[in-house]
């Protein structure tokens, strides 16, 4: 998985969760603090990030309205 597929990840904004995936490798937050505005920031970041089954749930609903 690479930083850019993350920051895109939901569309104009980062993963969710890409705080803690990156932080240990350079400071991810003082960079998309720097990208993104405050507003972005706190949509993306303020909330809590959804639990891996939540997020599987709602893929498999997003693709079987795409087959409908």
């Amino acid at each position: 998985m690479t930083f850019a597929y993350c920051r895109q990840e939901q569309g104009a904004l980062p993963c969710g969760r890409t705080l803690i995936c990156w932080q240990a490798r350079f400071p991810a937050d003082e960079y998309l603090r720097g990208v993104m505005s405050a507003d972005d920031w706190d949509r993306c970041f303020a909330r809590s990030p959804k639990d891996k089954l939540s997020q599987i749930l709602e893929m498999a609903e997003e693709a079987k309205k795409r087959n409908d």
